[in-house]
């Protein structure tokens, strides 16, 4: 007969999920630089993954009861540490965190600091497991402790997601079916938790550790794709959105982006140049390529189509949150004038 709470499927399924939050977490925190909230991401999928990792191991056959009900009390720290990472995180990436100064960010962790003493100190088994779980099933009887911790992390977390709620509201990236997909995957895990909190389980597992993959991946995703992108636009988005020509040039010369009104200004745009060098874009007109570099020139006279337009090149830094210059922005724009020095069209040789 098998023992109480082991399944050789729950433990390789949770396993792999918590190693697959880990290596997340690891390409977050290599984008710390660049990118401040990735730091708190980071923390947060670190968590999350450490209650994956150790939810996995309270089914491992191969440990003994006592070490697999010590590997289910260790998912606290987790527990912990998650939902206040979660909110930094999401308070960070949309910008809202005008009220997340130091000192409510020390509150913070003091609090959630204190939770984990509590829970795994020697006082925990009694104050927090009501004298220890289920041998059987792993449950214990709600006590105030732990009522209390489940408060503390809902109130988090319903901050977060209230953030989230609002930022995916305002998003100029998102359109109503991708707000809505939003709302839906961040409420699926908060109804699943409530089913959690009073021991209720599906197919023996805890419907709470599952909800943990559900808001990884979101976590993650609503930096990385635009399905989900809730960041706010960056200097260089908010200015290709604008009427004014903008080529977009990274740090080591390689175009990135050209809006409609560059061009128009410049000639025919296809996605294919992306990620070239600029030199080779526009390697029969030298005279751009000089003004997208930032030679001191007065104008550039080009040609388009049947028409002449004098065009003058402006450029500004690219300024990432860390204070790295990751590119350049060049603004283009035309003058009127009816003299020109150089005759210059994309495609073709100097005149």
């Amino acid at each position: 007969m098998a023992a109480a709470h082991v399944s050789s499927s729950a433990w390789a399924v949770f396993l792999l999920a918590g190693l697959l939050v880990w290596t997340l977490a690891l390409l977050s925190w290599r984008q710390r630089s660049d990118a401040p909230a990735a730091g708190w991401l980071a923390l947060t999928l670190l968590g999350m993954g450490q209650v994956l990792v150790f939810y996995a191991a309270s089914f491992a056959g191969g440990l003994s009861l006592e070490a697999r009900l010590t590997a289910i009390d260790l998912t606290y720290l987790g527990w912990v540490l998650a939902p206040a990472a979660f909110l930094f995180y999401i308070a960070r990436l949309t910008q809202l965190d005008g009220w997340l100064n130091n000192a409510i960010i020390a509150v913070i962790a003091v609090i959630s600091a204190g939770f984990g003493i509590l829970i795994l100190g020697p006082w925990g088994e009694q104050l927090f497991f009501s004298g220890g779980r289920d041998p059987q099933t792993f449950d214990f009887p709600a006590s105030t402790a732990y009522w209390a911790f489940t408060i503390w992390s809902y109130v988090l977390i319903v901050t977060a997601l209230s953030l989230t709620a609002l930022s995916a509201s305002r998003s100029p990236r998102l359109h109503r079916s991708q707000v809505v997909l939003v709302y839906v995957t961040l409420a699926l895990p908060l109804v699943l938790s409530l089913f959690g909190a009073q021991n209720i389980k599906f197919l023996g597992v805890d419907p709470t550790v599952l909800s943990l993959l559900i808001v990884a991946f979101t976590a993650y995703a609503i930096s990385h794709f635009r399905s989900f992108d809730l960041r706010p636009l960056t200097q260089a988005e908010r200015q290709l959105a604008s009427n004014r020509g903008v080529v977009v040039v990274d740090s080591y010369g390689r175009l990135t982006q050209m809006n409609a009104a560059a061009a128009q200004l410049l000639g025919p745009f296809e996605d294919a140049i992306l990620g070239e060098d600029i030199e080779r874009i526009w390697a029969q007109s030298p005279a751009i390529v000089a003004g997208l570099r930032g030679a001191d020139l007065a104008g550039i006279a080009a040609v388009t189509g049947n028409s002449e337009q004098m065009l003058t090149f402006e450029r500004s830094p690219i300024i990432e949150p860390s204070g790295r210059r990751s590119g350049t922005l060049v603004f283009i724009e035309r003058t009127d004038s009816n003299s020109f020095d150089t005759c210059l069209m994309p495609g073709t040789a100097d005149a």
